[in-house]
């Protein structure tokens, strides 16, 4: 986990009206464009996911300013497009079209949640047990889940046993964690934390935030149109030159070989197993200026598992993967069907 985020302030942006963003007054969080660069700002209290960046060079994620530990943490295991409150993302655009939409990661959101809870019982540094923290973070995000979908419509003797269930499988991680960290980092977590969260499935304080604005309408996208081309000068009249009709004409040279076309890129692939079946995967993307739109290829144990359109960071999320160990890779090919070298192959165990 890096100690220090990169910091990106938006405030920096001087704004330009060169009219060629459109953007919503009604889009969900901040937003400036300075004739280059569009800047997004999350200042709300919900995780954001960039779902749309056709046209994109780059997508840059950083902190607005000294994020919260529980932000900090999340962020350092998921990609760019992943928008934590208080981090925002500058999109590189240059001179070509470009369209940005977001949406709620309600994924995300309730490992969030969860870790602004489990950073408050935890007596450590989270930087010196991170792989520990992050490993819990996603039990406890199952064990969540779980809870919720057996509390969902139980009586009072159902939801005893939804209670007991949830209790059961967070003191087991609880424990895995304590006997990796020790009594003193996790005793608050040992101690507190199986009723700390059942309280909250059975209040419905953890999934109401979730639920309410799942059902929200997502926002409208920004737009932005291609700068236009400079008006060419007007060339002068060409000299009328006299050809002897009796020279011979010269044979012409041989032309140049034409080289392959430019293959696009595709690299820095990143896998996340959440549990559960739960899988993201996320790699970079490039590609020659023209050569656009690019489509994203996903692959698991060397089937192709989906494609999409997709912008310089490309990112999937798996659900129902099948338990075991699975090897993943991407490709990307451009508007003229060339393809470009396979990532690199990332291994994991799914459970």
């Amino acid at each position: 986990m890096p100690a220090t985020p990169r910091s990106l302030e938006p405030a920096l942006c001087k704004g330009s009206n060169d009219g060629r963003a459109d953007i919503p007054t009604r889009f969900v969080i901040g937003a400036c464009w300075d004739g280059a660069s569009l800047f997004l700002a999350n200042r709300s209290d919900m995780v954001q996911y960039v779902k749309q960046s056709d046209g994109f060079t780059s997508l840059r994620r950083g902190a607005l300013s000294p994020p919260t530990p529980a932000a900090a943490f999340v962020a350092a295991f998921t990609p760019d497009r992943v928008l934590l409150p208080g981090y925002g993302l500058v999109g590189g655009v240059g001179d070509n079209a470009a369209t940005l939409g977001i949406e709620p990661e309600f994924d995300v959101q309730r490992l969030y949640r969860l870790s602004e809870i489990l950073l408050g019982l935890v007596r450590a540094d989270p930087v010196s047990i991170y792989g520990e923290l992050a490993e819990l973070v996603r039990s406890l995000d199952t064990a969540m889940v779980k809870a919720e979908q057996c509390r969902r419509g139980a009586n009072i003797v159902k939801s005893a046993g939804c209670a007991a269930t949830l209790a059961w499988n967070v003191n087991f991680a609880t424990t895995k964690f304590q006997a990796k960290v020790g009594l003193v980092v996790a005793k608050k977590v040992v101690t507190e934390l199986p009723s700390l969260l059942w309280s909250l499935v059975d209040s419905g304080k953890f999934f109401y935030e979730l639920n309410i604005k799942r059902s929200s309408p997502l926002g409208p996208s920004i737009s932005i149109a291609a700068k236009p081309a400079p008006a060419a000068p007007a060339s002068p009249p060409s000299p009328k030159v006299e050809v002897p009709t009796s020279a011979p004409s010269p044979t012409p040279a041989p032309g140049p070989t034409t080289p392959p076309p430019p293959r696009p890129y595709a690299g820095n692939l990143r896998v996340v197993v959440y549990g559960g079946g739960h899988v993201g995967v996320a790699f970079d993307v490039g590609w020659q200026s023209g050569r656009d739109p690019v489509v994203c290829h996903f692959f698991r144990d060397g089937v192709e598992v989906f494609t999409a359109q997709c912008g310089t960071s490309s990112s999937k999320q798996f659900y129902g993967v099948p338990a075991g160990t699975h090897t993943w890779h991407a490709t990307v090919s451009d508007r003229f069907g060339v393809y470009s070298e396979p990532t690199n192959y990332v291994t994991r165990y799914s459970n």
